[in-house]
């Protein structure tokens, strides 16, 4: 294994849920490595994205990590969690409830296209429409002038509590003072997309411009996502690599033996039957680290099977059908890998 290659991918990966960070040395390359990485591309794992890669519809993980690195947003978050600026100078209040956000200077799209205050502005109020059905819609509850912009049928399109100042300073009214507002700004949610996309939000789904450390080189549907560093790309995240190329599998084993072939170089899931035996298999080469990591099962409210009574009898009954006094032994008992929250850059 090549130990120096190893140490820029070890705790890199953007995961969700529970799992093992596994990396091999091989020389695969894929992509045409421009822009401003250098070295080999990195060959990770990956599922076939439910929707086009646009930051406000993508709410799970084959297309949320693509996201995470091809767009960026006014912050970013840390290994440990923590969130820091991204393509903003600042985000500050003295309220917690009227917010100021100023964005660096000269921060640019993939096309080299300027990043402004109303790109921010566009892209949230895009999100919050009802009209436009996005899945996440409510992350943009807080701001004032949501609830008439998301009402079903409304025909309103701007929230009235964001207002742009300059080309690099935009203000956000919250409904109510919210402390931690500045923290939640690394979600995809609150990414920036080009006055472009708002043309054909299809056809930039499927080829975005983006504003992160890469950008979109190929999408073949169902095989693999072929990203390369974005060249126009200057702020803490930049690439440490060739590119990212995304391989699609359907199967959790077939994925794990390529790994242990070396036809891969980085997976965040190691499958059920390896998890006693693949930190002997793997060695130095796994990861089993902490991480900032949130896990839940939900119901959806707009689910008919889970309302009124009957949609609460069954809640209930999958409630209770989950031992937790089993999983809470089985987990004290066998250390489960966990999983960091970095972009893979």
């Amino acid at each position: 294994m090549d130990l120096s290659r190893r140490s820029l991918l070890a705790g890199s990966v953007a995961f969700v849920g529970l799992g093992a960070l596994a990396a091999c040395g091989g020389d695969n390359k894929s992509g045409s490595g421009s822009g401003g990485g250098g070295g080999a591309a990195v060959i990770v794992n990956g599922t076939e994205p439910q929707n086009a890669l646009v930051p406000t519809n993508t709410n799970e993980t084959g297309g949320g990590r693509v996201i995470q690195s091809i767009f960026s947003g006014l912050m970013y978050y840390k290994e440990d969690g923590s969130a820091e600026p991204d393509l903003a100078e600042s985000v500050e209040s003295d309220d917690s409830k009227v917010w100021t956000v100023k964005l660096k200077a000269d921060q640019k799209y993939s096309d080299g296209s300027v990043i402004k205050a109303q790109d921010f502005v566009d892209s949230w109020n895009y999100g919050a429409a009802a009209a436009n059905g996005q899945l996440l819609q409510s992350f943009f509850d807080p701001i004032e002038g949501f609830a008439e912009v998301a009402e079903e049928g409304s025909t309103i399109k701007e929230m009235k509590g964001l207002k742009v100042e300059d080309d690099t300073t935009f203000t956000v009214t919250l409904v109510a003072p919210q402390s931690d507002f500045a923290q939640r700004l690394g979600y995809s949610a609150y990414m920036p997309m080009p006055p472009s996309a708002f043309k054909d939000m299809k056809a930039f789904g499927e080829k975005p411009i983006s504003s992160g450390p890469y950008k979109l080189e190929t999408w073949s549907h169902d095989q693999e996502i072929v990203t390369v560093p974005n060249e126009h790309y200057n702020g803490p995240r930049k690439a440490k690599n060739g590119g990212i190329t995304y391989r699609i599998y359907l199967e959790d084993d077939t994925m794990y033996n390529d790994l242990l072939s070396d036809a891969v170089d980085v997976t965040d899931t190691i499958p059920p039957s390896r998890l006693s035996t693949f930190q002997d298999e793997l060695g130095e080469r796994s990861v089993n680290a902490p991480g900032a990591v949130f896990q839940s099962i939900t119901f959806s409210p707009t689910d008919k099977n889970y309302q009124g009574e009957a949609g609460k009898l069954r809640r209930q009954a999958i409630s209770r059908a989950i031992n937790r006094e089993s999983i809470c032994k089985n987990l004290s008992s066998t250390p489960a890998p966990r999983r960091p929250t970095s972009s893979l850059l």
